[in-house]
This record gives C-alpha cells, sequence and structure tokens, in this order.
C-alpha cells in the first residue's frame, strides 16, 4: 500500500499541497489565514481516506467527515476504562445511552468507509470495474483482489475474507489513522506558539537543508538524518501528548509476583502508556516542553513509546511518523505560525485515564515565510 515507500510520502505531500493552496488563497487576500483544529483533521483524515479507499475529502465532502469525527471524539469522551471491563450486553440494557453514543458512531464509521467498497464490489461482480492485482489502488482493491483470489480456491479459501471483514478492517485503520496523528499535530502546534524559540532552531535547521541555489525545496523523508531538533521536537510533543494511555489488555496465564504483589492468574492488565511518558525517573521537569531533553540524552528515545511495543505495536507507527515529520516540518518550512486569540489552558498532562482529548477551541494564525 506505499507505506514506508516513495508512493505514501507522495500522498501525504498531495494532500498537504492542497490543503495548502487553500490557506495561501485565503492569505493572499488577507496576508494571514486562521488555522483551526479542522485543517490538521481533514488533512489527515484525507491522507488515511485515500489510502483506504483513494478518496480525499474536498469541498463537497468535507462537511460529511467533520459530522462523523465529532461523532466519534463525542464518543471517545463518554468512552473509558469502565466501558472496556464490562460485557456489550450490561452497556446494552443496563446503560443504554453510554451504548448508544458508541453504537451510534460506530455505525456511522462503518457507513462512511463501507460505501465505496460496497459499490466496487458490485461493480466487480457486474463486470464494470477493472481490479489489477499487481497495482492496487488502495486497500480496498487489495482486500477484493485477495477475496477473489481465496474465492477461486473453493472450499480451500479462506472464509475471512468478504465484505463484513472489509468493513471492518476499513473502520479500525480509518480510526487508528486519523485520531491521533491529527491530535498530535494539534497539540504540537500548541506548543510550538507558545515556544516560539524552538520554532526558530526548527526553522533555521529547515533552511539550512532546503533553502539551497538555485531554488527552495520541500522536506523529504530522506531528510531526516540531517534534522536532530525537528525529530527531538516530534518526540517531545508524541510525550507530551500521548494521545492513547494504554497498550493493549493482556491477561496473565499464571500467578505473577511484581515488586512484591502477587498478580493471580487470569487478571486484565495493561501499560499505562501516558504514566511512563511523565515518570520523573526518566524525563526529567516532565511538564515542561523541552525538545532539547532528547538531544541532551538520545537514551531517553529508547523509553518513548507513544505506539507501544512488540508485535501488539501499532500497524500505522510508520505511516504516522511520516505524517508527523512531513506535515509539521512542511508547515514550519511554508508559515509564520502564531496564536489567534487565547489558547486553551487545560492542556497539563494526565497520565491515568484511557485517552487524552485536548480542548480544540485553539487556533492559529498562519502568514506566508518568503522564500528564494
Amino acid at each position: 500500500m506505499g507505506v514506508g515507500s516513495g508512493l505514501m510520502e507522495k500522498k501525504i505531500m498531495a494532500e498537504l499541497d492542497g490543503r495548502c493552496s487553500e490557506l495561501d488563497a485565503e492569505i493572499d487576500k488577507n496576508g494571514k489565514v486562521t488555522v483551526p483544529v479542522d485543517f490538521f483533521d481533514l488533512t489527515v483524515g484525507s491522507v488515511i481516506n485515500s489510502l483506504l479507499v483513494g478518496k480525499r475529502f474536498d469541498e463537497n465532502s468535507k462537511d460529511e467527515f467533520l459530522k462523523i469525527k465529532k461523532m466519534f471524539d463525542d464518543s471517545s469522551e463518554t468512552f473509558n476504562l469502565f466501558d472496556l471491563n464490562v460485557p456489550v450486553w450490561f452497556l446494552k440494557w443496563v446503560l443504554p445511552w453510554r451504548f448508544r453514543i458508541t453504537w451510534d458512531a460506530r455505525q456511522n464509521i462503518l457507513s462512511h468507509v463501507g460505501k465505496e467498497a460496497v459499490e466496487r464490489f458490485q461493480k466487480l461482480k457486474d463486470g464494470t470495474y477493472d481490479l489489477d492485482s499487481e497495482e492496487p489502488k488502495d486497500l480496498v482493491d487489495c482486500f477484493l483482489a485477495k477475496m477473489r483470489s481465496e474465492n477461486e480456491k473453493g472450499q480451500d479459501g479462506h472464509p475471512g475474507y468478504n465484505m463484513d471483514a472489509l468493513k471492518l478492517v476499513l473502520h479500525d485503520l480509518w480510526l487508528a489513522g486519523q485520531g491521533t496523528t491529527a491530535t498530535s499535530l494539534y497539540v504540537g502546534f500548541l506548543k510550538l506558539v507558545t515556544h516560539p524559540s524552538v520554532v526558530l532552531k526548527i526553522q533555521k535547521e529547515l533552511l539550512k537543508i532546503t533553502q539551497k541555489s538555485p531554488s527552495s525545496r520541500d522536506l523529504t523523508l530522506q531528510d531526516r538524518p540531517n534534522t536532530p531538533y525537528l525529530n527531538a521536537t516530534i518526540a517531545e510533543i508524541q510525550r507530551f501528548t500521548s494521545v492513547l494511555n494504554v497498550n493493549f489488555w493482556r491477561i496473565n496465564d499464571e500467578l505473577i509476583s511484581f515488586r512484591g504483589f502477587q498478580v493471580p492468574a487470569g487478571t486484565m492488565m495493561t501499560a499505562q502508556i501516558g504514566a511512563l511518558h511523565v515518570n520523573e525517573q526518566l524525563f526529567e521537569n516532565p511538564d515542561e516542553f523541552d525538545p532539547e531533553r532528547f538531544l541532551r540524552n538520545e537514551k531517553l528515545l529508547q523509553q518513548l513509546i507513544p505506539f507501544g511495543i512488540g508485535k501488539r505495536s501499532c500497524v500505522g507507527e510508520q505511516l504516522a511518523r511520516s505524517e508527523l515529520y512531513l506535515v509539521l516540518g512542511n508547515l514550519l518550512l511554508r508559515y509564520d505560525i502564531r496564536a489567534h486569540g487565547a489558547l486553551p489552558t487545560n492542556m497539563d498532562v494526565f497520565p491515568y485515564s484511557s485517552a487524552k482529548l485536548p480542548d480544540t477551541s485553539g487556533k492559529f494564525e498562519f502568514r506566508k515565510i518568503q522564500k528564494t
């Protein structure tokens, strides 16, 4: 699907260029543009939507996306560790209002991502869609090609490749690929506008490698080895944000003794990622936004696990890292950023919840940086 390749980088940059052209048109008229959180949601959402179903969110479809995103955010604010530890039937019959908020959001996302898959599958059956198994254009094509291959095997084919499974895969990847990265970018800009010295250091570093005769160029993923300060800033943003505070749940098979505590077999447990990221024994002054901590001690990067670790780590880690680097870096290359009005103040790190959704009322002002 192009993740980790030049194709994925092209998709990210094509979407960023499209969004920036809209910003530039407004700047050309008024000298500046106000950028709300929707900008980050739409940019990241379009990348994952293009990857999954081959379509970006334009003027005709962005309202649909923002409506679904609002439902998902409302669901996330309601959903917590309690919901993870009780049976679905209990929520459905004892706490129906909690169940309905989460269920409605899930069904709307399934409907959105599943619509294109169902339509394409029908065209494939009718013979009106040309499916290229060698060069699929998105995940739907990949899955449909696999479905066709398995069906041709008859009884030996894997029964798990069906339309219901495809819609669930699209649902899970759409959620995983959208919310956390967009939130990290938004929180990152909240921190950057209040730390202008960090912005200046990043811009100086980026200009040094992109502003070369005869003209300037965009930042690329190949520039990573030459941008230590930007890399450190992204690491600090991820440490500070820790959107998903808990890793996947696990159940131990046998009695465990841990630091004097006896944990019986069959206990459900998880790692508190957010708590690790504010551990004072690892990160000195954890409430301070300090990218240079990762330059002073490069071993700290080994303690930073925003995507989890091991076999159950985030499947979209490579995509998310690419988006954070390209979007953040190229926006700082193109624009002077400032706060627009008062910024949210409740940005403290709360390490002991299942997820953290920041106050999204913050807005930014972008002005063009003149390049040679």
